[in-house]
């Protein structure tokens, strides 16, 4: 689990970021994507109802998406606020995919570190 200043609450910097946030989009996943003041970056994944009826498939989505996010945060550059959108083709992908996907989706945002060589 994220710690909670990682981890976007407030209705209104969900709305914020739906209006300004520059967007991001592959196959299982779109962003929005701010930048904050704060020294931290901090995340809020959104998975509707449409995306799958059953709200176990929906938290096990969300608890893996947050997992990876917990696991890299030091890959990810610090003072964003950045909000994950789930599409349906995501449920009933492995944990694997969903890391590989996020990934893919943040290096397009550029809100990963460049690898060191």
């Amino acid at each position: 689990m994220l710690k909670p200043a990682y981890r976007l609450a407030k209705e209104q910097d969900f709305k914020l970021l739906a209006r300004k946030g520059r967007p991001a989009s592959l196959d299982l996943f779109s962003a929005k994507v701010l930048p904050n003041n704060l020294a931290h970056s901090r995340f809020g994944i959104v998975i509707s109802a449409k995306v799958s009826k059953k709200a176990v498939v929906r938290n096990l989505i969300k608890r893996r998406l947050t997992e990876v996010i917990r696991l890299n945060l030091k890959q990810i550059k610090p003072g964003h606020d950045v909000m994950i959108l789930v599409k349906a083709v995501a449920v009933g992908k492995s944990y694997q995919q969903l890391e590989e996907a996020l990934a893919g989706l943040f290096d397009k945002a550029k809100l990963l570190f460049p690898l060191k060589k």
